[in-house]
Protein backbone atom coordinates (compact mmCIF):
# COMPACT_ATOMS: atom_id res chain seq x y z
CA UNK A 1 0.00 0.00 0.00
CA UNK A 2 1.55 3.20 -0.94
CA UNK A 3 1.80 6.05 1.35
CA UNK A 4 1.08 9.66 0.36
CA UNK A 5 3.68 12.28 0.51
CA UNK A 6 2.79 15.42 2.64
CA UNK A 7 5.94 17.25 1.67
CA UNK A 8 4.77 20.74 0.09
CA UNK A 9 7.92 21.38 -1.43
CA UNK A 10 10.21 18.69 -2.84
CA UNK A 11 13.38 17.19 -1.81
CA UNK A 12 16.85 17.14 -3.07
CA UNK A 13 19.53 15.29 -1.68
CA UNK A 14 21.95 17.33 0.29
CA UNK A 15 24.25 16.62 3.16
CA UNK A 16 25.84 19.54 5.50
CA UNK A 17 26.83 19.45 9.02
CA UNK A 18 24.65 20.18 11.38
CA UNK A 19 24.89 22.06 14.89
CA UNK A 20 21.98 22.18 17.74
CA UNK A 21 22.41 25.60 19.68
CA UNK A 22 21.94 23.43 22.93
CA UNK A 23 23.69 20.29 22.03
CA UNK A 24 27.19 21.32 21.22
CA UNK A 25 28.34 17.81 21.50
CA UNK A 26 26.60 16.43 18.60
CA UNK A 27 28.22 15.77 15.16
CA UNK A 28 25.08 15.61 12.66
CA UNK A 29 24.37 16.10 8.91
CA UNK A 30 21.67 16.42 7.25
CA UNK A 31 20.29 13.97 5.03
CA UNK A 32 18.16 16.16 2.73
CA UNK A 33 17.00 19.43 1.97
CA UNK A 34 13.75 21.21 0.86
CA UNK A 35 12.82 25.62 1.43
CA UNK A 36 10.30 24.25 3.75
CA UNK A 37 12.49 22.12 5.78
CA UNK A 38 14.98 19.46 5.97
CA UNK A 39 16.00 16.05 7.37
CA UNK A 40 18.93 15.51 9.79
CA UNK A 41 20.04 12.40 10.75
CA UNK A 42 21.04 11.89 14.07
CA UNK A 43 20.89 9.31 17.39
CA UNK A 44 19.41 12.33 19.54
CA UNK A 45 16.46 12.23 20.99
CA UNK A 46 13.90 14.84 20.06
CA UNK A 47 10.16 15.05 20.43
CA UNK A 48 7.55 15.69 17.88
CA UNK A 49 6.76 19.30 18.45
CA UNK A 50 9.49 20.39 19.68
CA UNK A 51 10.88 23.60 18.59
CA UNK A 52 14.70 23.43 17.82
CA UNK A 53 17.59 26.11 17.02
CA UNK A 54 20.07 24.61 14.88
CA UNK A 55 22.77 25.67 12.00
CA UNK A 56 24.07 24.19 8.38
CA UNK A 57 26.94 24.74 6.64
CA UNK A 58 30.45 22.84 5.15
CA UNK A 59 33.45 23.72 7.15
CA UNK A 60 35.72 25.50 5.08
CA UNK A 61 32.99 25.91 2.32
CA UNK A 62 29.62 27.55 3.48
CA UNK A 63 29.27 29.17 6.46
CA UNK A 64 26.69 28.19 9.04
CA UNK A 65 23.37 29.42 8.44
CA UNK A 66 21.36 30.03 11.16
CA UNK A 67 17.67 28.07 11.59
CA UNK A 68 14.33 27.56 13.38
CA UNK A 69 12.53 24.88 13.03
CA UNK A 70 9.82 22.32 14.58
CA UNK A 71 10.19 18.19 14.62
CA UNK A 72 7.27 17.05 12.52
CA UNK A 73 8.21 13.71 12.75
CA UNK A 74 11.15 11.12 14.28
CA UNK A 75 12.59 8.39 12.12
CA UNK A 76 13.66 5.77 15.13
CA UNK A 77 17.23 4.35 14.21
CA UNK A 78 17.71 0.68 13.55
CA UNK A 79 20.67 -1.72 13.31
CA UNK A 80 20.78 -1.37 9.00
CA UNK A 81 19.78 2.99 9.39
CA UNK A 82 20.67 5.79 11.20
CA UNK A 83 17.69 7.56 12.87
CA UNK A 84 16.83 11.30 12.52
CA UNK A 85 14.55 14.02 12.48
CA UNK A 86 12.21 15.70 10.06
CA UNK A 87 11.77 19.61 11.11
CA UNK A 88 9.61 21.82 9.30
CA UNK A 89 11.13 25.72 8.96
CA UNK A 90 8.46 27.89 9.35
CA UNK A 91 9.58 31.63 9.69
CA UNK A 92 9.37 33.03 5.92
CA UNK A 93 13.15 34.51 6.55
CA UNK A 94 14.33 31.32 7.90
CA UNK A 95 12.73 29.88 4.31
CA UNK A 96 14.69 32.05 2.40
CA UNK A 97 18.02 30.97 4.20
CA UNK A 98 18.06 27.39 3.69
CA UNK A 99 16.74 27.96 -0.39
CA UNK A 100 19.58 29.89 -0.95
CA UNK A 101 22.12 27.46 0.72
CA UNK A 102 22.27 25.01 -2.66
CA UNK A 103 22.33 27.66 -4.78
CA UNK A 104 25.35 28.73 -3.09
CA UNK A 105 27.33 25.74 -2.73
CA UNK A 106 26.40 25.14 -6.85
CA UNK A 107 27.73 28.48 -7.13
CA UNK A 108 31.02 26.95 -5.69
CA UNK A 109 31.29 23.39 -7.51
CA UNK A 110 30.42 24.77 -10.67
CA UNK A 111 33.47 27.33 -10.32
CA UNK A 112 35.69 24.26 -10.09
Amino acid sequence: MATEDKRADPRAPFVLRVNFRDRSDCLDATENLSRGGLFVQTAERFAVGQTVHLSVGFPGLLAPVALKGEVVWVRPGREDAVGGVGIRVGDEEDRRRLDEVPVGFKWFVDGL
